[in-house]
């Protein structure tokens, strides 16, 4: 079972405007990558996007929360 705080970082990752700026908690991305809703792609040593998963954005769909068809956003964890 997810946490509030992960289902809203789900959320986001999966959130079609704006999420390139947002810095997403190292926990949070740890539960959901552990889970296999999120992965991780580093794109040089500051940078990675997070990918909903098929199986994330499955979650999402039963959960009546998916928007549009984008399933990436890039992130900063920290």
């Amino acid at each position: 079972m997810l946490s509030p705080h992960e289902f809203a970082v789900l959320l986001l990752v999966n959130h079609e405007d704006g999420a390139e700026s947002r810095e997403f908690n190292r926990v949070d991305m740890a539960a959901l990558i552990e889970h296999h809703l999120v992965t991780l792609e580093r794109r040089g040593p500051n940078h990675c996007y997070a990918h909903v998963t098929l199986q994330g954005y499955l979650f999402l769909k039963a959960a009546a929360h998916v928007r549009a068809n984008r399933r990436r956003a890039t992130c900063a964890v920290r």
